[in-house]
């Protein structure tokens, strides 16, 4: 064969394939595998490491503000509290109390309302005792109580406190003679309940003999109810 043909056609040992991967031509003796396609490196941006620094930073400083705010807000909530705000929520509480008067008496129970001028509390056997809110002198919660109530600071609604006063409600009960423990000071007058006026309380006393006794609403500091009907 002539040098002009052979340098046209195929060589007559050689074939050439074209491989999938690959423009180039190689003799079919000697093949060349495929290359598999280099994973690009992934890299970290600095940016975003210094924004999620930042983040952690923020949500962090918020998260320490949020407790001093906390703090805060609880302690003008305790100096704003009034006496009739703590009665109020001590009786949402609904866990007993030691209520200590200025006569040195001390009844312990829930409180059950507040009036406008008392805080009734609840004793055993169905007891009440209505104690002027002018002879409480400490107010002193079981161990335990689900929340502080002068931390509220919320003002008294007519809807927390009953708009009725001592004289009202004991004018509301009498009409079922109750038996009832009037205590003044170092003195306690017992017996039934049998008239309430606009300043003055009627007992008819215990004892041999019984006889009425005319009582002062001013120098009430509580009214215990046996028998309230």
């Amino acid at each position: 064969m002539s040098p002009a043909l052979e340098a046209v056609l195929p060589h007559p040992t050689r074939t050439y394939v074209r491989l999938s991967s690959n423009r180039h031509r190689f003799p079919q003796g000697k093949p060349q595998a495929e290359v598999a396609p280099t994973a690009r490196p992934r890299y970290r941006s600095a940016v975003l490491d210094d924004l999620e620094r930042w983040a952690a930073g923020a949500r962090a400083q918020e998260a320490a503000e949020a407790r001093v705010r906390e703090r805060w807000l609880r302690q003008a909530a305790e100096e704003d509290a009034s006496f009739a705000d703590l009665l109020v929520d001590l009786a949402e509480d609904g866990r007993p109390v030691t209520v200590t008067t200025t006569a040195g008496g001390r009844r312990h129970g829930p409180i059950l309302a507040v009036g406008s001028d008392f805080v009734a509390v609840g004793g055993p056997e169905g007891r009440l005792t209505l104690v002027a809110t002018s002879a409480v002198a400490e107010v002193r919660p079981a161990t335990g109580s689900r929340r502080s109530p002068a931390a509220s600071g919320r003002p008294t609604s007519s809807g927390d406190v009953l708009g009725v006063t001592l004289a009202e409600v004991l004018a509301q009960a009498v009409a079922n003679r109750p038996r009832v423990a009037v205590v003044l000071g170092d003195v306690t007058v017992v017996g039934e309940l049998r008239a309430v006026g606009t300043d003055v309380l009627t007992v008819r006393t215990d004892g041999e003999p019984g006889g009425l006794s005319y009582v002062t609403l001013a120098s009430v500091s509580e009214v215990s109810l046996f028998d309230s009907g």
